[in-house]
């Protein structure tokens, strides 16, 4: 009965669903990417993800952490470009997280 009521029109995948999904799915293993690297997991970086472009966001201490976070979200599979709108705030971070 269930397997039935599942192949109705109404429950079909669409593309865009399809595309929503893969988006997410990139966003998260980006995001856990960005929490596996040393230089990047104390910061307050933000990932979103349109047809596989990733967009970086947030703030970092120094423009080599913002250069790492791009360069760990752009080499996995999927990522077809990377927009990193990382602001660097040298100082100011410093008495909000460790590191």
């Amino acid at each position: 009965m269930i397997r039935h009521a599942l192949q109705e029109a109404r429950f079909e995948i669409t593309p865009t669903a399809r595309q929503t999904i893969r988006d997410l799915s990139l966003a998260a293993q980006a995001k856990a990417a960005l929490l596996a690297n040393p230089m990047t997991r104390l910061r307050q970086i933000f990932v979103t993800s349109t047809d596989g472009h990733l967009a970086l966001s947030g703030s970092v201490r120094t423009e080599e952490e913002r250069r790492v976070a791009q360069g760990v979200v752009a080499s996995l599979p999927g990522v077809t470009g990377v927009l990193n709108d990382i602001v660097v705030l040298p100082g100011s971070l410093s008495r909000f997280s460790a590191g």
